[in-house]
């Protein structure tokens, strides 16, 4: 055997055993936690060389950590362990140390470190880009013209020109941008001009009004670019003269040798994400609506006009990421209650989920293998309530701008090992570390224990001693998968379990289709909202009515009894709703479905006091989808429909589904079918190398998949290994 820590050799004592554990990601505890596997606490004689590596440990006037993490290796014949080890005790004779293998090294590599210490890229400049609205680029010669003193066309009209026709053979329509929205337009002419006799006018109108007038008389090149901020409507009208050099006519002779004129719209960043995949982009945008963004604010704080900052946010414009006319306006202007509104557009990116699994495992040194957010769980965002501060035009007192932004800000404080606990959980995809080939593999839970053509059963290599100890009582009576409620989403509210005294009479499309009356405790499920509505009393209105009563969206799962096998994550979604844009600057009767939710945020600029950390909540982005004035806006959303009803292919995140989806077959096995068996077991170390705890093994007349092995490591050789197991 060959023990080194660090750069230094431990002599083996021939004596020595490891206790090695190898437990099996697939089966998480009854706290839903991944097992790690170790080499527990094993004592070495303090050597010099060992003091050294750890820095003299034992010592009690150490400064510092009270221990060293350092690396190891570990090899007994084929078989080979490296990764970190510590010290657990330690004296003037000898130090305890502990050896993490595997899922225990991974979690101690990622130990303290939380999404916030990811390397998410430099800011970024909010309004960095620029699209192009409208470019047309012409050739064309002008030869000895002769005709009045003056003839006036479209620039740009057409790419042939017969100079030798009447003074009217132009057009006096101009050349015409129209702005197809608020925003600010940059537009540039250049022109190369061969001038003997006259000149070369243009005339640029806004809105039927001379702004800007060019006059070229000489040769050369001219070029300019010009800047208008544009409302929704106004238009840019582009004239060009050829002008003689007296009044008479025939005394014009030019050649105009290139003419390219070009409008540009300033865009943000976010209208370029939009059309972007989760393999191209970072992070995903789209409206969301929060009218709880600035709850932690003082109500007057920060007047804008004549408005609170939380105000405006809180009733006039709700909608962060707010999305009109194919584009996300840097400003938001409306009518609302005959007074004109004024709104920085709040902006919230959210950062893939395959971004952060990909930056954790890189930045630890691993690659990985069936990545969970490549296939099923595609384009899965995390949510965060830190809205950008905009303010460019409109400055409110005391918040500072930035034009920048940098996704750190946009992820939660939360421990990378909890987010690799629970997006395994919630996805049923479980991490195997090999620390060799410094992958970590994401097995698929789903159909494990099922032998099939791509999952065919194996002999188990070593020799399965006889008498193994069954447990006959099953451990388990009924199954619980929950996803834990983000508690300050009041908007989950609308989530209540269905009661025993609710007799389900069936589904309609609409809330317009239910009937005008019933019994009472009468429901019915709505499609339409997602929705079960109760036929009850309504104190508001002193009637018997249907009403709304929860959203269909269940966070437990639950089936048989105590005690239940239970599958708790952490992870939340936020729920969709079919609302009616509200906003001062929303298009007339505009539905659409986005996603709401009710909890504080972080408003960029403002003091920490006023900041609240958001829920660990999950979305899906899927892309441009329509309203219900069929135009297209970008659609998050935790559901397998969006609004016009076109199927979307995906996982809903909510238990009952991904229950049925992602886990019924292995959780069912596991309670109800499966039987826990614990063998001895001879392995040698290559066998012991080999073994894969997704492989079904058989021997003994068992199918089963591995639990946990228990094994010493010692000088000579392994030995006999006490292995539980469930049985398929």
């Amino acid at each position: 055997m060959l023990i080194k820590i660090g750069n230094s050799s431990i002599p083996v004592d021939p004596g020595i055993s490891l206790p090695l554990v190898l437990r099996s990601p697939l089966f998480t505890t009854s706290e839903s936690k991944i097992p790690g596997s170790y080499i527990f606490n094993s004592s070495f004689p303090a050597t010099e060389a060992l003091r050294h590596e750890f820095g003299q440990a034992h010592r009690v006037q150490r400064h510092g950590r009270a221990t060293a993490e350092l690396p190891y290796l570990i090899s007994s014949g084929s078989l080979r362990y490296q990764g970190n080890c510590i010290v657990s005790q330690a004296d003037a004779m000898q130090y305890d140390i502990a050896f993490k293998i595997d899922n225990g090294d991974l979690a101690g590599k990622l130990n303290g470190k939380t999404l916030k210490d990811l390397n998410l890229g430099a800011d970024q400049i909010i309004t960095s880009i620029y699209s192009t609205a409208h470019s047309e680029t012409f050739n064309f010669p002008l030869f000895n013209f002769i005709s009045a003193n003056e003839l006036r066309f479209a620039m740009f009209g057409k790419t042939d020109i017969d100079f030798t026709g009447s003074f009217n053979s132009g057009t006096e329509a101009g050349s015409i941008f129209t702005a197809p929205m608020d925003v600010s337009v940059s537009h540039t002419i250049i022109s190369k001009c061969t001038i003997n006799l006259g000149s070369v006018k243009i005339k640029i109108y806004k809105n039927n009004v001379v702004i800007s007038t060019i006059t070229m008389s000489v040769t050369g090149t001219y070029s300019n670019t010009f800047a208008y901020d544009l409302q929704a409507g106004d238009t840019i009208k582009v004239w060009m003269w050829i002008c003689s050099t007296t009044a008479s006519p025939f005394q014009a002779d030019m050649v105009v040798s290139e003419l390219n004129h070009q409008f540009f719209i300033a865009t943000t960043i976010f209208d370029e994400a939009i059309s972007k995949s989760q393999y191209e982009s970072d992070f995903a945008i789209f409206p969301i609506n929060n009218k709880s963004l600035l709850d932690n604010f003082p109500d007057d704080a920060f007047q804008l006009d004549n408005l609170s900052l939380k105000t405006l946010y809180s009733e006039y414009y709700t909608t962060l990421n707010y999305f009109l006319d194919g584009h996300f306006p840097m400003m938001l202007i409306g009518e609302k209650d005959d007074e004109t509104i004024y709104a920085a557009n709040l902006f919230t990116p959210f950062v893939y989920m395959r971004t952060l699994l990909c930056k954790i495992a890189s930045e630890a040194g691993y690659s990985i293998i069936n990545n969970p957010f490549d296939g099923e769980f595609n384009s899965a965002v995390l949510y965060n309530g830190f809205a950008e501060n905009t303010y460019s035009g409109t400055t409110p007192s005391l918040v500072p701008v930035k034009p920048s932004f940098n996704l750190s800000d946009h992820v939660p404080e939360i421990a990378q090992n909890d987010f690799l606990k629970w997006i395994s959980i919630l996805t049923g995809y479980m991490p195997v570390i090999d620390n060799n080939a410094f992958t970590i593999t994401f097995i698929d839970l789903k159909d494990k224990h099922i032998t099939s053509t791509s999952n065919p059963e194996v002999t188990f290599p070593g020799i399965i001693l006889p008498n193994p100890k069954v447990q006959v009582d099953p451990e388990y009576a009924g199954i619980k998968f929950e996803l834990k409620r983000a508690s300050n989403d009041n908007y989950l509210g609308r989530i209540k379990e269905l009661s025993d005294k609710f007799t389900y009479i069936g589904e309609v499309d609409d809330p317009r289709d239910l009937p005008a009356t019933g019994k009472v405790n009468d429901m019915y499920y709505v499609k339409l909202n997602n929705a079960y509505y109760v036929f009850q009393y309504n104190p508001e209105t002193y009637t018997l009515t249907y009403y709304f009563y929860t959203e269909k969206f269940p966070l437990i799962y639950s089936e048989g009894l105590e005690p239940y096998l239970s599958i708790t994550t952490e992870l939340c979604p936020i729920l969709t709703k079919r609302m009616l844009d509200e906003s001062p600057c929303a298009p007339f009767a505009r539905l659409w479905r986005i996603p709401r939710t009710e909890q504080p945020g972080t408003f960029e600029g403002f003091q920490d006091g006023f900041a609240a950390e958001s829920g660990f909540q999950i979305l899906y982005y899927k892309g441009m989808s329509l309203d219900s004035l069929g135009q297209p806006y970008p659609l998050g959303t935790c559901r397998h429909d969006d609004y016009s009803g076109n199927p979307l292919l995906f996982t809903d995140i909510n238990a009952e589904s991904l229950f049925a989806i992602r886990y019924k077959g292995f959780l069912q096995w596991l309670a109800y079918d499966s039987k826990p068996v614990t063998f001895k077991v001879i392995l040698t170390a290559g066998q012991l190398r080999k073994l894969k705890f997704d492989q079904i093994y058989s021997g003994n007349g068992f199918m089963f998949l591995i639990k946990e092995i228990r094994i010493n490591i010692l000088c000579d050789g392994l030995s006999v290994a006490e292995m539980d197991v469930y049985t398929c």
